[in-house]
């Protein structure tokens, strides 16, 4: 048995690698995601279980647990000097499929933990400048909110 967070984690890996967006990728579940920017090859999505908070919602024993789990993309886009207009060429689909990994998951319930599904999604970051600008690397964060009632 293992904790409901690896199981929620591992949930979104399976339908995201079932989902068939576009551009391609394979996400895989890790700890610590953390990529050489040098060394950085091809999409890389991450899935990675952020938190859990569980609320009383009354004196007996119901309660409901909240599980976030992040999803990561990162892609090098380019080397050297480019414009706008091709660095928006290049990233806007990264952007697209943040969004689209939201817009799967919202309502969502997941069929490998019953009774669990996703009430919120975000992507408070939509995309971080630093990386971007010296390294030409897209690097964005979707974080899935899944909510389980339990007694």
């Amino acid at each position: 048995m293992s904790a409901k967070i690896l199981d929620i984690a591992d949930a979104v890996v399976s339908t995201l690698n079932g989902a068939g967006l576009s551009p391609t990728f394979t996400a895989e579940r890790l700890y610590v995601p953390v990529y050489e920017v040098r060394n950085l090859t091809g999409l890389r999505v991450a899935v990675v279980a952020n938190s859990v908070a569980t609320t009383l919602l009354n004196r007996g024993t119901a309660k409901v647990t909240d599980y976030v789990v992040d999803v990561g993309i990162h892609k090098r886009y380019g080397q050297g000097p480019m414009t706008e207009l091709q660095i928006r060429t290049a990233c806007d689909p990264f952007m697209t499929l943040a969004e689209s990994i939201g817009d799967l998951f919202l309502g969502l319930p997941l069929s490998a933990v019953a009774g669990c599904s996703c009430t919120a999604s975000d992507n408070r970051v939509i995309y971080d400048p630093r990386y971007m600008d010296g390294d030409k690397v897209f690097a964005t964060v979707v974080g899935l909110t899944f909510r389980l009632a339990r007694s």
